[in-house]
């Protein structure tokens, strides 16, 4: 029996395990297009990958998420569990289907590994310290030490590239930032108020109008010198919505309706019964208001 033989007989059974040990439901493929063999391939093709980028690192699978880096195995475990949780809780509440690639989650135990590995593995220093997401590349990297915040928001994007593929900026960066602090009960995931509500509090006490339109419809510009305002804008409607218990609501409306809203408006009038978007922005403000951290 060649050593090729074996080595693939090898990274089969472990891909194997890995599927079908790791959620320990199977029926999270209930909704996936591929059949079993195509996901042991592409879950053996990118522990594969890993192996030859860094040999001696552990991997632990949630699939469609290979998920490896530099912890100790225990580490890494409670890591994949995690990655588990906010799975089955985005899939309830929001997702019919897990994304249909496999995505390898580089998990760094310190900045400095994180910032080193990057050189090292793909020769670039990140402008975040925290992490990010490659859709192109098919990775997450993510300083670990810092938190689970980012690697959870991070989670989201590829689901809403699967489910909602028309999805514009504002609501990728809204539904996704809404999770980087979070609580999770009877199954569900629910933001909770974090850091980027600073962008908005000179906002609400200038009692300048929010212009929630302006950013639902900007479409690339989301990422331009309003940033971090934007993010937070986004994100806090979202949390607006979750207070109301509308928020998988708007999620639905506005997926099925995008091809005539592109920008959400008109659904997120629709669910919150509001005539039109300025007596929704002055009942947003005044719920942006009471926050507190």
């Amino acid at each position: 029996m060649s050593y090729t033989y074996v080595l693939k007989l090898v990274y089969f059974l472990v891909a194997l395990n890995a599927i079908t040990g790791c959620i320990g439901d199977n029926k999270q493929f209930a909704n996936q297009p591929q059949s079993s063999v195509e996901q042991l391939n592409n879950i053996s093709t990118a522990i594969k990958k890993v192996k030859k980028l860094a040999p001696n690192y552990v991997t632990e699978v949630s699939y469609p998420f290979v998920i490896t880096g530099d912890l100790a195995l225990k580490q890494m475990k409670f890591w994949r569990r995690k990655i588990q949780r906010s799975q089955r809780a985005l899939k309830k509440q929001f997702f019919r289907s897990d994304p249909s690639q496999v995505i390898i989650i580089w998990l760094f135990k310190s900045e400095a590994s994180y910032t080193e590995n990057n050189q090292r593995l793909w020769g670039f220093i990140p402008d975040t310290p925290y992490g990010y997401f490659d859709p192109s590349n098919k990775r997450m990297v993510m300083n670990i030490a810092s938190g689970g915040g980012t690697l959870t928001h991070e989670l989201v994007h590829p689901y809403i590239t699967q489910n909602f593929p028309e999805s514009p900026l504002w609501f990728h960066e809204g539904l996704a930032s809404l999770y980087e602090r979070s609580r999770y009960s009877g199954g569900y995931i629910y933001g909770m108020n974090n850091w980027r509500l600073a962008s908005l509090t000179a906002l609400t006490k200038a009692k300048a109008s929010p212009n929630l339109s302006t950013m639902m419809s900007s479409g690339d510009g989301f990422y331009g010198k309003d940033r971090e305002t934007s993010y937070a804008k986004a994100r806090y409607l979202m949390f607006y919505l979750q207070s109301r218990r509308l928020l998988k609501r708007y999620y639905r409306t506005y997926r099925d309706s995008v091809a005539n809203d592109p920008s959400g408006i008109k659904a997120l009038l629709e669910v919150t019964n509001e005539s039109n978007i300025s007596s929704l922005e002055s009942k947003w403000v005044k719920f942006v208001s009471r926050q507190h951290l």
